[in-house]
């Protein structure tokens, strides 16, 4: 356990916040492109 929360330490957080927005960034897009869908009454 100890040496899990050692290499969580050692993270680069920037990269890491990048990599989630990389791996997100299909699913905002379509919750994006609904929400323009709903705001015409489409759905």
């Amino acid at each position: 356990m100890q040496a899990i929360a050692l290499a969580m330490t050692k993270l680069d957080m920037k990269a890491h916040h990048h990599t989630k927005l990389k791996v997100r960034a299909e699913l905002l897009q379509v919750l994006d492109e609904c929400i323009e869908k709903d705001r015409h009454g489409s759905l």
